[in-house]
């Protein structure tokens, strides 16, 4: 049975099959005809119609100015005249929209500048036909005399001139083209000349390079290959071999063995990365083989997934502890309310790794309600140290206000200012937090910092939050509870020293008593001597009787009820005694008098009346009192 080609035979019949391919480097040659196709193409495609074109254009020209001149020396038929007027509507703008396709193919801009002046220069033509010649020569008749002369003028002056300078424009353009044409001709010709030569040469070169190459390759391909061999045999036994940075040349084999070398070095960095993983090490660089590797892919994901486990531990951690110790510090300092705000505020900047902060305490005064600034660190609000903050002033009681969480990484100019050593800055970042519990807010933390302060910490400052609204709570209740408590026994006390006080104003108030009543025995004893010997009349303020005694009823002949309810002023027998006398009562004065007053039956008894005030007291409907003494009997007995 015949042997196969050895690894030699096949690498040297694809070294010679090579150098056939090689020799295909007439590709090469097809690019250099392409080239020169492209030449030819330009010739006909764009060349030689733009120097057909500007000819035409140049015949245009030489046509309108013929057609205008005969238009004024000799009659037009109306054949002329279309032909003239063809050219300005037709040919022409035909014309230019032909160039003007042309142009853009053009790779002289300046060429493209001088057509398009040449245009303006012909469109200006146009005009001074129409104005000048067509509007102003219309008949047979316009052709003679003056305006055969100022016509001769201006074809001297304006139409001759004008279209020799586009004539002259267009013949420079021409000699352009032209030279464009001839020198693309010789580029063409010089190609294809030096395209023979380096054919030949490119073969020969391509024929030596090819057999070199060959002897050499075969020379060198049974390291490379042992060296794959050993290193494969070595990965069977899960070893992984030295990494000996071997160089390879770099055809097929030597890429076989780089590859292998290359999986050398990443299963070794494979290796090395999983043992940091294990170790907690995720920071550690690590480049996969290839956005396939599936190994080193799998690694990293592990990696990563392994990260954010471990710094979600890392936040619950972080979180727990700050939980626990405040937890401890809401315990420790409940007994003074801005010791604890201190403590708090103080930890709670250093915790989130903040530069500034505040606490405020919602405070109450009668009916005013306000935040009161109870404890800062490293703060320079100033506003706050000497003012009152009011529910919706500015973003901590916005905060209070709406009752939820403020935080900016837009600060406010001067809204705060941090201060070091090295200088004043402005917060990268504020958080404005109530402390809210039950529905009710009791507080709002203000924490200022140079960075952004991260989510996790926000939640934590709003998870702690509440505690510390209740401790505030508790705290406050413990204080108020204490006042009361201390007002209670100063109240006690107060009472206790009122109770002796009582007594004895109880013993003075019996001995009181005693002589009252002793009074008013006597009182009585005399009242019965009044009613007794004197008429008593107890008035209101309108001077109504209210009450009378039995005496005034007898001596006047009134039933006790006909009096009640009478006004006073109709007994009296002279009214301006009685006006005399509720003048004088009516200042709280008593009033004293003579004079006669009106009994029932219409006889007057003479009277000596006292008259006065009873005082305003609680219940006493009665203002007025006035004694009457019956001295009729006394006058007679005189007479």
């Amino acid at each position: 049975m015949k042997r196969g080609f050895t690894i030699r035979q096949k690498i040297l019949l694809s070294f010679f099959v090579l150098i056939a391919v090689y020799g295909g480097y007439g590709l090469y040659n097809i690019f250099i005809l392409n080239q020169n196709s492209a030449i030819i193409q330009n010739i006909q495609k764009v060349v030689d119609p733009s120097f057909d074109a500007i000819k035409d254009f140049k015949l245009l020209v030489e046509r309108s100015q013929r057609l205008t001149i005969g238009w004024i020396y000799t009659p037009q038929t109306k054949e002329e005249k279309d032909q003239l007027k063809a050219i300005q509507d037709i040919e022409y703008p035909k014309l230019k929209e032909n160039l003007q396709t042309l142009m853009k193919n053009w790779s002289d801009t300046s060429q493209i500048a001088k057509i398009d002046s040449v245009f303006k220069d012909f469109e200006g033509f146009i005009q001074l036909q129409k104005k000048e010649v067509m509007e102003k020569i219309l008949s047979v008749q316009d052709q003679e005399g003056e305006m055969i002369l100022n016509m001769t003028i201006l074809v001297e002056d304006r139409i001759n001139p004008q279209a020799r300078n586009i004539i002259g424009k267009l013949n420079r353009i021409e000699q352009y083209k032209r030279q464009e044409k001839e020198k693309a001709q010789n580029n063409l010709l010089t190609s294809s000349r030096n395209l023979t030569v380096q054919i030949i040469v490119l073969i020969a070169i391509v024929i030596v390079i090819g057999i070199a190459v060959a002897f050499t390759l075969t020379a060198n391909i049974v390291q490379p290959i042992t060296y794959i061999n050993k290193v494969i045999s070595q990965l069977s036994k899960g070893e992984l071999p030295e990494d000996k940075r071997t160089r390879f040349r770099r055809d097929e084999i030597g890429e076989i063995a780089s590859s292998v070398d290359n999986l050398i070095r990443g299963l070794r960095s494979t290796s090395e990365f999983a043992d940091a993983i294990g170790q907690g090490m995720f920071r550690k660089e690590f480049q996969p083989l290839s956005d396939k590797d599936v190994l080193g892919n799998a690694l990293i994901r592990m990696r990563d997934n392994l990260e954010k486990v471990a710094e979600q531990d890392s936040i619950r951690n972080w979180k727990a502890e700050g939980v626990s110790k405040f937890a401890d510090l809401l315990r420790q300092y409940s007994e003074n309310l801005d010791e604890l705000a201190d403590q708090i505020i103080s930890n709670l900047v250093k915790k989130l790794g903040a530069n500034q902060g505040g606490l405020f305490i919602v405070t109450k005064e009668g009916e005013e309600e306000y935040l009161r600034l109870a404890a800062c660190y490293a703060w320079d609000k100033k506003k706050y140290l000497e003012q009152k903050v009011y529910r919706s002033d500015g973003l901590t009681g916005q905060a209070w206000q709406e009752q939820a969480s403020i935080y900016l990484t837009e600060v406010p100019n001067n809204y705060v200012t941090i201060t070091s050593g090295l200088g004043h800055t402005n917060p990268r970042s504020i958080l404005i937090v109530p402390l809210k519990a039950n529905e009710q807010v009791f507080g709002v933390v203000e924490i200022a910092s140079i960075t952004e302060i991260e989510p996790y910490k926000r939640e934590f400052v709003e998870q702690i939050a509440e505690s510390i609204a209740s401790t505030i709570f508790t705290v406050q209740n413990r204080q108020e509870t204490e006042r009361l408590l201390t007002e209670s026994r100063t109240f006690a006390e107060q009472m206790k020293n009122q109770e002796e006080l009582l007594r004895q104003n109880v013993e003075a108030l019996q001995e009181a008593q005693e002589e009252m009543e002793r009074n008013n025995l006597l009182t009585m004893e005399r009242e019965t001597i009044l009613q007794s010997t004197h008429m008593v009349f107890r008035l209101s303020r309108k001077f109504t009787i209210n009450e009378v005694n039995e005496l005034a009823s007898n001596l006047l002949y009134y039933a006790p009820e006909e009096l009640v309810g009478m006004n006073i002023s109709e007994i009296f027998s002279k009214e301006s005694v009685f006006e005399e006398m509720k003048l004088t009562i009516s200042r709280n004065e008593f009033w004293s008098g003579i004079t006669t007053v009106k009994a029932k039956g219409g006889d007057e008894v003479l009277v000596k009346i006292t008259a006065g005030s009873l005082g305003t007291g609680m219940g006493n409907i009665n203002k007025y009192i006035i004694f009457m003494d019956n001295i009729n009997e006394i006058r007679l007995l005189q007479n």
